[in-house]
């Protein structure tokens, strides 16, 4: 049996009194909430994507930031730290927050200003907590210029600023200017692709492709007459094959419906070859430069023509000329050398941009913002957007703090509508230079924008 002295029993009251009576250590921590990654506007815009840093910790705390960036070699395209409604001058790469209490929060984010050249801007910010430097995170944005060309839509999972397809696609573009989505960062909306007149969607050899959101939008956009041309090795084995863990009845018939194709087999060669007198692969061939490719055999199922085949047989590639203006490659666009890149590339978009002979304009499938113009404004913009019926809709413009400052109804038409708006507010009074949201809502559905008033 052990037995303590009277002292030492003395001893270990005394040391759990003293560590009941320490502190607690201080918790230090803070979350970073980003609505928006990607964003789309138009020429010579002054845009800002913000996000909030909570500080959930129990003791105050300031917050340092490092900015990285890479935008379009172009005199006037910059990308700024911005701190509450304090943006810094573009070279300033490092600042600090104030003193945040806890509980409290600090709106941090990046202004990016277009030049005159159409492209895309990337930035990253890192946070980091000056009570506790270890702790840290990175977020990544992109600004888009919708001059654009093309959109293309990253979806190969790369990780951000990697760029290994996007920068082998814009060498290629010669004169084209190409924006660039990186899908990891964000979905894509109906009304972003819209602004381009074409879209490339690259999925790589990722094995998981087009997902339900995806699919959704590309059925909206191809529905409202968009152009598209979709690209990778698993596309069709990921949605129709019945080994792979995505495949359903339902993806089976979406790949019919809306990229007018079927899906053959998971085991193309790596040879393509051109067809006789189509329009993207005419007097072409080249060997795909990956020896693993693993690429889709298809079929199309619409009116159009094939457009490429691999060397031990089955369609390698489509055009649909039918009621869509799509194509669809069962390979992997990464895997071209750069002469049949640029090749495929300049006819796929010739292709795409010829209406075929059925086409005829079609109404949108859904409410969609345009890009207001001019933006920046003062104190006058045209407010653009798409409906997709006749209609009374209503327009509110709602300051950053989500208050609205003017509110209106304006009859629209089935199509495109442009309303005038003038920077008062309900009373007649200007409004103050800053960023202003658009809300327009008609028949149940709603869709929202953002301007900027420089004054």
């Amino acid at each position: 049996m052990l037995t303590f002295r009277k002292s030492t029993l003395a001893v270990l009251a005394t040391l759990v009194a003293c560590l009941a009576a320490a502190p607690a250590l201080a918790l230090v921590e803070y979350t970073w909430d980003t609505p928006v990654h990607v964003i789309v506007d138009d020429e010579f815009a002054f845009i800002e994507i913000y996000s909030t840093i909570t500080n959930t910790g129990d003791e105050r705390d300031t917050y340092d930031i490092h900015k990285e960036q890479l935008v379009p070699d172009d005199l006037i395209w910059s990308a700024s730290i911005c701190v509450g409604d304090f943006c810094y001058a573009p070279n300033v790469n490092d600042v600090s927050t104030g003193s945040i209490d806890p509980g409290g929060t600090v709106d941090i984010g990046v202004a990016y200003f277009f030049g005159t050249e159409p492209g895309t801007g990337y930035s990253s910010l890192r946070v980091s907590s000056q009570s506790a430097p270890g702790l840290e995170d990175t977020q990544n944005f992109v600004a888009i210029h919708s001059g654009c060309d093309v959109l293309a839509v990253d979806d190969t999972g790369d990780a951000f600023l990697s760029f290994d397809h996007m920068d082998a696609i814009r060498a290629q573009l010669g004169s084209r200017f190409a924006g660039h989505w990186p899908r990891a960062l964000q979905e894509v909306d109906l009304g972003s692709l819209q602004a381009f007149p074409a879209t490339l969607w690259i999925t790589g050899e990722n094995g998981e492709t087009l997902d339900a959101a995806d699919r959704a939008v590309l059925g909206d956009f191809l529905g409202g007459g968009g152009s598209l041309l979709v690209s990778g090795d698993e596309v069709g084995y990921d949605l129709c094959d019945p080994a792979s863990p995505n495949y359903s009845t339902a993806n089976v018939q979406w790949v019919a419906d809306n990229l007018d194709a079927g899906y053959e087999a998971d085991f193309g060669d790596t040879q393509v070859d051109g067809l006789a007198g189509s329009d993207l692969g005419d007097g072409l061939s080249f060997t795909l430069n990956d020896p693993m490719a693993d690429p889709d055999v298809i079929r199309l199922t619409r009116a159009g023509a094939a457009q490429f085949g691999y060397g031990t047989g089955g369609t390698a590639g489509i055009l649909s000329t039918g009621t869509k203006r799509v194509a669809f490659l069962g390979f992997d666009l990464a895997d071209l050398d750069a002469a049949s890149l640029g090749a495929v590339l300049d006819n796929a978009l010739t292709a795409l941009a010829q209406p075929s002979a059925s086409d005829t304009p079609a109404l949108p499938a859904a409410l969609t913002l345009l890009p207001n113009q001019p933006n920046p404004f003062n104190p006058k913009t045209t407010l653009r957007f798409r409906a997709p019926a006749d209609g009374l809709a209503r327009v509110d413009v709602l300051d950053l703090q989500g208050r609205q400052v003017a509110s209106f109804r304006v009859p629209v038409t089935a199509g495109e509508n442009a309303v005038p708006f003038t920077a008062v507010d309900a009373s007649g009074h200007d409004l103050a230079s800053g960023t202003y949201f658009t809300r327009v809502s008609l028949g149940g559905e709603v869709a929202t924008g953002k301007m900027t008033l420089l004054k």
